[in-house]
């Protein structure tokens, strides 16, 4: 029994890194983005993990075309506000490019994965209903459109 219960509060407490930091030492547009310098040494244990649950929570509602702060900040039991001033403090984005660059790092991941090869459809479950306004997007943050990466793929 007691193992049991160990096990479990073992896989809760073990979150790992937040997928922004590899991003962001990836890609120099996202760098680019930030208006500070990203040093996850400095981020405190509790503050990546608060990090990951936030991930977690965009990338279980990525498909939705207009992510609500509102809800968000609701599901991470912090005020609209404070949300702002978190992600701000720690990745040094606003809230709505952060959720930005994780929907475009799932659509790149897609690609790669050969998850999806209609552009349209990634779009679309990455939460972007112009597919053109998610091709520019995209281009923007990887120097490379969808369908070049497609193609390049193939």
């Amino acid at each position: 029994m007691m193992l049991k219960t160990k096990a479990k509060t073992l896989n809760l407490t073990f979150r790992g890194r937040p997928e922004i930091f590899d991003i962001y030492e990836s890609n120099e547009n996202v760098r680019g983005l930030c208006t500070d310098e990203i040093n996850p040494q400095k981020i405190a244990k509790v503050d990546q993990d608060w990090l990951v649950n936030l991930e977690k929570e965009i990338f279980g509602s990525l498909n939705q075309n207009e992510l609500n702060l509102y809800e968000l900040s609701y599901k991470m039991a912090v005020s609209e506000r404070q949300l702002h001033r978190k992600v701000a403090n720690l990745v040094y984005l606003t809230p709505n490019k952060y959720i930005r660059v994780l929907r475009l790092h799932k659509a790149k991941q897609m690609i790669d994965d050969y998850i999806q090869k209609s552009i349209s459809q990634i779009a679309y479950a990455v939460g972007y209903n112009d597919v053109h306004y998610f091709s520019r997007l995209f281009a923007d943050q990887y120097n490379i459109t969808p369908k070049e990466l497609i193609n390049s793929l193939e």
